[in-house]
């Protein structure tokens, strides 16, 4: 408010006030808001000056708004196609505002909005066009559908349409069971899922379920929304989401098998001791105890993980153990990731330092790498991991010659 009421002040007292007071954003404020002013007739300016502006996002959309609702009131909307492109040229995709702009340009009359956009190149069209579509389904969805199966609109863009589909399913989500039939076939699937994201933060989990096993009576593939319902129900009630999974999916199917991983994912931010029991009840070859132990050490409680290690099952234990050593390393406790693999068959052993080597380059660089084959007393095990290292570093090329040489220095006659 000082700074508000300095009229007669200079620019360079008025900054050093405002630093004084630790408010220079607040003259940031005033200022941009001061040349707003001057410019808000001239949408074009007026735009770039915001744009560029060092405020934050909050205030940009406010000042972004007054612009255009200044645009529209001086112009009104009959050149709608016009002003849709200024913005194009004006906004990147990645400068979100956008979206109100054409909104509220829109909302007058988005049919015709949609039609004088229709006009415009392709790259336009594929920019806007959400956020014109969006306007004319809050106001008349029914019309707005029939702009895109009466013109066959985009199908050669098969993702634009898809996202507008999407859009309008949302729309009429509590009437789309009766209006299913006004959506392509081929897009009818993706756009329940969509509106099953959506109905599953607000509905039961029967209600849901119930809502899917009425479009599956029509003849339409409900397993995407399905799995996107599993994958929402997880993070919510997991324990819930394992017994339905394990109540209505095929023992040891893949189908099983990944929605169970959606489970124990979640399970284990939770509550990882009664993930890692469930997991255990599943087939070795699932990957669960994977599953869990990974989740743990991606959230960074590497010790937790490192807790549950003695009970994974033998067939499970190189891959586990070795996305464990990774990490270890990564931590700089590279001893103790090679002390993982003391009481490993000599089959396990390979398995584990050759996914430890190859599979995990995100956390153990090439020094790590060398460190562990020099390190190694069985000259056996040193050749065939060498190969290994060789072997995949002839697609990603990340090591040095002299590296390259010295692997190759431990590689014996015959190692394939």
């Amino acid at each position: 408010t000082i700074l508000q009421t300095q009229q007669d002040v200079s620019p360079e007292k008025l900054i050093d006030l405002a630093e004084s007071f630790g408010a220079s954003s607040v003259l940031s404020d005033i200022s941009i808001s001061a040349q707003l002013e001057q410019v808000i007739d001239e949408p074009k300016t007026a735009f770039g000056l915001v744009l560029n502006a060092n405020l934050p996002a909050s205030r940009k959309n406010q000042m972004i708004a007054l612009i255009t609702d200044r645009w529209i009131e001086r112009e009104g909307t009959d050149n709608c196609g016009s002003m849709f492109r200024e913005v194009y040229d004006l906004f990147t995709e990645e400068q979100y505002q956008w979206h109100m702009v054409v909104s509220k340009i829109s909302k007058p009359d988005p049919k015709e909005a949609w039609e004088q956009l229709l006009t415009l190149p392709l790259n336009v069209q594929k920019m806007l066009n959400d956020a014109v579509f969006e306007v004319w389904v809050e106001q008349d969805p029914f019309d707005a559908i029939n702009a895109l199966t009466d013109t066959e609109y985009m199908t050669s863009e098969e993702w634009e349409l898809r996202v507008l589909y999407w859009q309008w399913a949302r729309a009429v989500s509590d009437h789309l069971l009766e209006n299913i039939s006004l959506i392509p076939v081929d897009h009818r699937s993706s756009a329940l899922r969509q509106v099953i994201r959506l109905k599953a933060e607000y509905y039961a989990p029967e209600e849901v379920l119930d809502f899917i096993d009425q479009f599956s009576a029509l003849g339409i593939a409900t397993k995407d929304a399905t799995d996107a319902f599993i994958q929402s129900w997880s993070k919510t009630d997991p324990i819930a989401a394992f017994e339905w999974i394990k109540e209505n999916l095929e023992p040891d199917s893949w189908e099983r098998n990944f929605k169970m991983r959606d489970v124990l994912t979640q399970l284990a931010r939770q509550d990882a001791t009664k993930a890692m029991e469930i997991a255990l009840q599943q087939p070795v070859e699932s990957g669960a105890e994977y599953t869990v132990i990974g989740e743990l050490l991606r959230q960074n409680k590497l010790d937790h993980g490192l807790s549950l290690l003695p009970s994974v099952r033998e067939g499970a234990r190189a891959s586990v153990y070795s996305y464990a050593a990774g990490y270890l390393i990564a931590a700089g406790r590279l001893p103790e990731a090679i002390n993982l693999a003391d009481d490993f068959t000599e089959e396990e052993k390979f398995s584990f330092y050759e996914g430890l080597v190859t599979n995990m380059s995100f956390l153990v660089d090439n020094d790590d790498k060398i460190a562990i084959v020099r390190g190694m007393d069985d000259g056996k095990l040193r050749s065939k991991l060498s190969v290994s290292i060789l072997r995949t570093d002839g697609f990603l090329s990340k090591l040095t010659d002299s590296e390259r040489e010295l692997l190759s220095s431990f590689v014996q006659k015959g190692t394939n």
